[in-house]
């Protein structure tokens, strides 16, 4: 039951601080190529949402800059 604890902190451990590197916009395509297929998946969708958010606020700023050669 102790081992079965200490495997599961660690496993949270694990995920939390992949979120955490997610979330402030780190790919860490780099640990996941080496990986099976299934975590290459998992990299793959996080890196696509990163890309959409960074599209976005690329077009977000030409958008502003547009308006401020208007103005």
């Amino acid at each position: 039951m102790n081992m079965l604890i200490k495997k599961t902190m660690i496993l949270l451990y694990i995920i939390s601080s992949l979120t955490y590197f997610y979330y402030f916009g780190l790919t860490w395509r780099a640990i996941l190529c080496n990986q099976n297929s299934t975590l290459n998946w998992i990299g793959s969708k996080f890196l696509v949402q990163n890309w959409e958010i960074q599209e976005e606020f690329a077009q977000r700023d030409t958008i502003e800059r547009r308006m401020k050669r208007l103005h």
